[in-house]
C-alpha cells in the first residue's frame, strides 16, 4: 500500500501546484481583464447611438429638405401657390366680408370673389385669409411647423 500512499500524495501536491499556478495565472490577469473590459466598454459607446441625440440633427436635416423641396415648388407659380390660396378660402365662414392677403409678387393679377391685397411683411408661401372675427395662416412655414409637430 505504499504505493497507493505515493500515488495519492502525489496526485495531491500536483493538484495543489496546478491550483497555485492558476491562482497565480489568475491574479496577473485580472489587471488585463480589467482593460478588456474598459476597452470593450469605450467600443460600445463609440459605436452606439443616442437616439435623444441625434433626433434634433435629423429633425434640422428633414426640414432643410422639406423646406427646399417646397421652396423648389414655390419657383413653379400659381400651380403650387394656388391650393394654398383655395386651403385659406376653405377655412373661411360663408357670408363674412374675408380678406385674402399675400406677398404683392404672389397675389398681383389674382382675381377673386373676395379682397385681395398685397402685403410685403408676409412670405412668398405666405397667405392670411382674415375676418371680422377669425384669422387663417397658411403659409407653407406655418403647414411645414404643423408637419414637423405630428413626425415629432
Amino acid at each position: 500500500d505504499a504505493g497507493m500512499e505515493i500515488e495519492a500524495f502525489r496526485e495531491e501536491a500536483w493538484n495543489q501546484g496546478f491550483a497555485a499556478g492558476y491562482s497565480r495565472a489568475d491574479a496577473e490577469l485580472a489587471p488585463l481583464r480589467l482593460q478588456l473590459a474598459a476597452a470593450a466598454g469605450a467600443l460600445n459607446r463609440a459605436c452606439s447611438i443616442d437616439p435623444d441625440g441625434l433626433r434634433p440633427v435629423l429633425t434640422g436635416l428633414v426640414r432643410q429638405v422639406a423646406e427646399a423641396v417646397l421652396g423648389a415648388e414655390l419657383r413653379g407659380g400659381a400651380k403650387v401657390l394656388l391650393p394654398l390660396v383655395e386651403a385659406a378660402l376653405a377655412a373661411v365662414r360663408l357670408g363674412e366680408a374675408a380678406v385674402l392677403r399675400g406677398h404683392p409678387a404672389v397675389v398681383a393679377g389674382l382675381e377673386l370673389d373676395m379682397a385681395v391685397e398685397g402685403d410685403e411683411s408676409l412670405a412668398m408661401d405666405g397667405f392670411v385669409v382674415s375676418g371680422m372675427d377669425f384669422i387663417v395662416d397658411v403659409s407653407l412655414a406655418a403647414r411645414l411647423d404643423e408637419i414637423m409637430g405630428q413626425i415629432l
